[in-house]
């Protein structure tokens, strides 16, 4: 950044990476982006559609307390329906509305699917975020339950998770800290994994990269059965 900041306007990132397992920051890691993106004179821009709505009402960075200049959010936003949104500091957003600044959506001012978000956002706010609540104990029951899994079947693997996503993958490492980690995993392992779950009646993502999604509507008897099908399968794993 100190070699190229005359060339460089922006950082934009994941605050949590889930396009190559589920990988969370390491501590602070998004603040001294912060601090550097702005000593830099750069936006720092947080790519919030996996996150926004899912780790928090306020996303990954009410979570890591960063806020960036700009963020991007999609898929929970719209309860289902497609949507998507940009919002950022005063002094960016207003460069949109008067046109300072090209910038176009093929969604924007559709009603259905802003009454949509609307309605999608009332729901989770009821009973102070009680839906945000319940996605963060139904993630972390459901990986307990499978870390517990890969310790009794004395596999090597790993599971990584924010509320509302994780990620397990085969790998000698104890943790995947980033991209180049993620490559080393086990591909042939997992999909000898997936096949298993899929007899035992457990659909899993077939792509190891992808996260992983819980949801509200998961059950305890939900969460019990795929940890029953998960310790079945790992046995079965050579």
């Amino acid at each position: 950044m100190k070699r190229h900041r005359n060339e460089i306007a922006a950082i934009i990132m994941e605050p949590v990476m889930a396009n190559s397992t589920v990988i969370p920051p390491e501590a602070d890691y998004p603040k001294a982006v912060r601090e550097i993106a702005t000593s830099n004179d750069a936006l720092l821009i947080f790519d919030e559609v996996i996150t926004g709505f899912r780790m928090a009402p306020g996303g990954a960075q009410q979570v890591y307390g960063v806020t960036p200049d700009l963020s991007t959010w999609g898929k929970a936003l719209g309860g289902g329906l497609p949507i998507a949104a940009l919002s950022g500091k005063k002094e960016y957003m207003d460069l949109l509305a008067p046109g300072k600044v090209s910038y176009g959506g093929t969604y924007f001012a559709n009603s259905l699917t802003l009454a949509g978000a609307l309605a999608n956002l009332e729901v989770l706010a009821e009973d102070d975020y009680r839906a945000l609540k319940t996605l963060k104990e139904n993630t972390e029951k459901l990986t307990a339950g499978l870390s517990r899994a890969v310790q009794t079947a004395k596999q090597k693997a790993c599971i990584q998770s924010v509320p509302g996503i994780f990620s397990l993958c085969f790998t000698k490492h104890s943790k995947i800290s980033n991209y180049r980690e993620s490559l080393l995993i086990d591909w042939d392992k997992f999909r000898t994994l997936h096949q298993l779950l899929l007899d035992g009646g457990v659909y899993l993502h077939p792509d190891n990269y992808e996260r992983v999604a819980v949801s509200t509507v998961h059950s305890e008897e939900d969460i019990a059965t795929t940890v029953q099908a998960f310790e079945e399968a790992l046995k079965r794993l050579s």
